[in-house]
């Protein structure tokens, strides 16, 4: 049971079941409304099977590089049998091709050489950020503004 305004939120509720038994051929929608004070606006909406094929399981999905902090891709550099860093790029994380991978060692300036280290050894760290591989000045540091003008406070 679930309480509200059914007066307001009848359109946005019927819409939301309409959309899931679009996404949703293989289940039978059912929903009903029983008005407590007024019987006459007791409601009921089916929304009837449409197929009888199931789809296939949902499988283990990679995580993508996006949903990553540096606790979770610490555990998964751990747990890889990858032993470079970029096949383990292409092969553990989701949408990330040879180009992809090596496109992001190149960025990191690590280059060839990671291709071939381990994802397990430490490597000392570069003195800056981003660098002319990336395209711009270190992070966190001076890298001034985009139109080229003072930056007098006025």
């Amino acid at each position: 049971t679930v309480a509200g305004n059914w007066t307001s939120y009848r359109s946005r509720v019927l819409q939301y079941m309409q959309q899931l038994a679009v996404i949703t051929p293989y289940a039978e929608l059912e929903l009903t409304f029983h008005c407590q004070r007024d019987p006459r606006k007791d409601f009921r909406a089916a929304f009837s099977r449409r197929s009888e094929q199931m789809p296939p399981p949902p499988g283990e999905l990679r995580p993508h590089p996006a949903s990553l902090n540096n606790l979770v891709l610490s555990n998964l550099l751990r747990n890889s049998p990858q032993r470079d860093l970029q096949s383990f790029l292409m092969h553990d994380l989701s949408g990330i091709d040879r180009t992809a991978a090596l496109a992001v060692l190149e960025d990191a300036a690590l280059g060839a050489a990671a291709a071939t280290d381990g994802p397990r050894k430490k490597r000392k760290p570069h003195g800056g950020g981003g660098g002319a591989a990336s395209g711009g000045a270190p992070h966190g540091g001076g890298g001034g503004d985009d139109d080229g003008g003072d930056d007098d406070d006025e």
